[in-house]
């Protein structure tokens, strides 16, 4: 609006502004004369709505464009002025590039919170799918929901939160979403610390990479109320898309913390925790370890196993009795029994 006024007006003099009483309504940019916010203040860059973060201003701006490309293809359609349709008509085209400039920058933004280092420094990362976004509510951590355009789900009243929700074009939604089907609802969530408090059960990690895995291990530690899981070096990112899926929820259950484990496990056993590691040599049979009130455990690599120098540093290694069928078994797999045969 303030574009076709400037330009019906961009000829008259200081005189035919303030005749009419409408002076107060404009101000002087030295380069041209534009129209006023109601408040009687210049419109300026400090007066859009910014958030700071990035996927919610990409939001804002593409619901912006749309807005406005939809309003002007309307004064098309009433107008015959040429003066005002010639303004229109560049304004129209100029939002649909900038539309195109936002959905390409959204997909930029999903694609680099795919990668790790982008999530710290953003400290967000993205959630697809109903149930994972419940949990994620639930735990306080949303900041934003993403809804595909055509879908109700966040008309569920399960969704009704402080949250800004964003309706996006089913094909930009598709572009940002990971997964070839994706739900019609994603979340951008903040990466919140939790701080492990007891010592009763811990889980500790070493270089455990496969996504699947970790997120199973995580699953497991909920279920069989453990205190927390310590990722040692070397671990798979947390935040990983496939970590997140894989643990339906579960990652916003449980303290999850990051340490060396050649440091974190000799600080366990200091405090009184018995620390147990995995492995099929000099290991005594898990059927013959007996419950304590503080333990923790040592899970390793997929195909490498538990670091032999923290073997070295344990209280004790164990090992699950198995047929000779089956030379070992996968690790998620092993940490579950072991998990659940010490049980909180």
């Amino acid at each position: 609006i303030g574009a076709i006024v400037h330009q019906l007006t961009r000829n008259m003099k200081d005189k035919q502004y303030s005749d009419p009483a409408f002076a107060p309504y404009f101000v002087d940019h030295t380069a041209g004369v534009y129209p006023t916010a109601a408040s009687g203040f210049p419109w300026s860059a400090s007066s859009m709505q910014v958030k700071g973060d990035p996927i919610a201003d990409l939001a804002e701006d593409l619901a912006a464009e749309q807005k406005a490309r939809v309003t002007y293809d309307n004064i098309l359609r009433l107008s015959d002025d040429p003066d005002v349709n010639d303004v229109i008509k560049f304004l129209r085209e100029r939002e649909v590039v900038h539309f195109q400039r936002f959905g390409e920058a959204m997909q930029l933004l999903r694609e680099k919170l795919n990668q790790k280092k982008y999530r710290d420094e953003f400290n967000e990362f993205l959630i697809e799918g109903e149930h994972l976004v419940l949990e994620a509510m639930n735990s306080n951590v949303v900041k934003e929901i993403l809804v595909k355009e055509g879908s109700t789900v966040h008309l569920n009243p399960a969704f009704n939160g402080k949250q800004p929700v964003y309706i996006l074009k089913e094909n930009l939604f598709t572009q940002i979403a990971s997964t070839e089907t994706p739900q019609p609802i994603m979340a951008v969530c903040e990466m919140k610390s939790k701080t492990i408090e007891r010592h009763n059960r811990l889980l500790l990690l070493d270089r455990v990479q496969d996504p699947g895995n970790l997120g199973t291990l995580l699953r497991s530690a909920v279920a069989f109320g453990f205190d927390g899981v310590i990722l040692g070096d070397g671990c798979v990112d947390v935040y990983n898309e496939k970590v997140i899926r894989s643990t339906q929820g579960a990652i916003f259950k449980i303290p999850i913390e990051f340490h060396s484990l050649k440091e974190y496990v000799p600080m366990l056993q200091a405090n009184g925790v018995k620390v147990y590691g995995t492995s099929l040599e000099n290991g005594q049979p898990l059927g013959e370890i007996e419950e304590d009130s503080q333990m923790a455990f040592i899970l390793g690599n997929e195909g490498q196993g538990v670091n032999p120098e923290l073997l070295s540093t344990t209280n004790r290694n164990i090992f699950i009795e198995m047929t000779q069928n089956i030379e070992s078994l996968n690790v998620s797999i092993a940490g579950s029994i072991i998990m659940y045969r010490f049980r909180l």
